[in-house]
């Protein structure tokens, strides 16, 4: 079979757009992601709920510290990153940031403490139907 180089082009193009927007889908933080978190206590899970809002996005973090929501939540080059306050069991606050690099359908993050000290935090998107 004798093609055009036009076509042949034009067949380039279409197959590279798909594949650069499959890349970006893949990237796309917006969903709902399951995630288990190491505690020093234990092990607990979380759904962690991101949104478009505007320009912006929209981050709610449920477990069992009840419903939070992350502040200033950015995504840039594949991590997502919020602030997050939580109560510890001694009833102080306490100021959390997340960092999340997702691959895919996974999320490999941690929490990190105002000490620096990391918690695991890591999880899969939930699938939609």
């Amino acid at each position: 079979m004798n093609r055009s180089p036009g076509v042949v082009a034009a067949g380039l193009l279409v197959a590279l757009a798909l594949a650069v927007a499959t890349v970006r889908a893949a990237e796309n933080p917006v969903g709902k992601w399951d995630l288990n978190v190491e505690w020093p206590q234990g092990a607990a899970k979380v759904v962690l709920t991101v949104q478009r809002e505007g320009e912006g996005l929209a981050v709610t973090w449920e477990g069992p510290q009840g419903t939070l929501q992350g502040q200033s939540p950015a995504f840039k080059d594949g991590v997502l990153t919020f602030a997050l306050e939580v109560r510890s069991q001694a009833g102080a606050v306490v100021a959390l940031r997340y960092e999340g690099t997702i691959t895919g359908s996974k999320i490999a993050g941690k929490l990190v403490t105002p000490a620096n000290r990391e918690i695991p935090a890591s999880g899969t998107r939930q699938k939609t139907t």
